[in-house]
């Protein structure tokens, strides 16, 4: 999969002024909430059987299979500390 992870800047993300992070060979993404049910900017993204990337995320995040299509997003919530829980699991 290809995780895009867009900033926060204020601009829409379809503006190409827009800066983004982009992760090839995803094989799983998981985001987080805290224990009261809000989701918040924080997600992990499995790279491959040993390799897991912990990722603080300001900005819309869209999941897109191998080909670029979008199969999953994420919006998310006010940044905390800590993590207390998966609430969403995108697989290959």
């Amino acid at each position: 999969m290809i995780v895009k992870i867009m900033s926060g800047e204020d601009l829409p993300d379809s503006d190409p002024r827009k800066r983004y992070d982009l992760y090839d060979g995803v094989n799983e993404v998981n985001f987080s909430q805290d224990d009261k049910g809000d989701s918040w900017a924080h997600m992990y993204l499995y790279m491959g059987s040993e390799d897991t990337l912990d990722v603080l995320v300001t900005g819309n995040v869209y999941v897109m299979n191998d080909n670029g299509k979008t199969v999953s997003t994420f919006a998310p919530g006010p940044q905390k500390k800590g993590n207390s829980g998966c609430f969403g699991e995108v697989s290959k």
